[in-house]
This record gives C-alpha cells, sequence and structure tokens, in this order.
C-alpha cells in the first residue's frame, strides 16, 4: 500500500519491482506483487511510472482506502485513526496475511528475498 505522494514509498519502490518481477519470474504462478495506490487516480500513478505502469506489476487503486483500512485493522486486530505508508502486507494463497512490515524496505536485501522464498516455498 503505496501513494505518489509518499517518500518513503517513491523510495522503495525500485527494489520491490525489482524483487516482484524476479520473484514471478523465478515462482510463475506461485507469487505475485500487487502495489495499491491510494493516490487520487490513474492519471498520477500513471505519470508517476512515466506514463504507463511497469510490466508485471498489478497496480489496484484504493482512493477511498477500504481494502486499506480492511487490511489494516485485520493485521493489527484494531483499526487506525490514520494509516500510514508505505506498508507491506504478505498473503498466503488462502488469502490470509502471513505477515506484514510497516515502513519502507530495501527490497534489494537479501534477508527480504529469503523471507519471502520462505512462504512461497512453504506453499
Amino acid at each position: 500500500f503505496w501513494a505518489t505522494w509518499c517518500p518513503p514509498c517513491r523510495e522503495e519502490m525500485p527494489s520491490m519491482l525489482q524483487l516482484g518481477r524476479e520473484l514471478e519470474l523465478q515462482y510463475p504462478g506461485r507469487f505475485k506483487m500487487v502495489a495499491v495506490s491510494v493516490d487520487e487516480g490513474w492519471d498520477v500513478v500513471k505519470g508517476y511510472f512515466g506514463g504507463r505502469v511497469p510490466a508485471g506489476l498489478t497496480v489496484a487503486l484504493d482512493v477511498e482506502q477500504e481494502a486499506t483500512k480492511a487490511y489494516y485493522c485485520t493485521a493489527r486486530g484494531k483499526c487506525p485513526d490514520s494509516i500510514k505508508f508505505p506498508e507491506t502486507y504478505i498473503v498466503d494463497k488462502a488469502g490470509r496475511i502471513a505477515g506484514y512490515m510497516v515502513g519502507p524496505r530495501n527490497w534489494g536485501d537479501p534477508a527480504a528475498r529469503r523471507y519471502l522464498e520462505q512462504l512461497i516455498l512453504a506453499q
């Protein structure tokens, strides 16, 4: 969950995209990255990516932040007064939240890949 106006989101996006592409190639049909934007519309999202969403990336738009709040509340067992971005949710093939991270990450870190690969291989 991210936004184009969020500096930490913009900072982590390149490494997240790279890792997502690599894992989707390595584990076809077993891994999918979805970037859920809370921006006000598609124009700003496409503008962030230079006019079009990169191949291999699925982007969803959650203008009203309904999905954002649902994930936040489910992961924590309570609902927020406000939500900060970015937040990353790892969802298993049954649709359950297997883990979540608050704040930006360097997705190029080998530990991030190992964590996700362990989850992929466990399913």
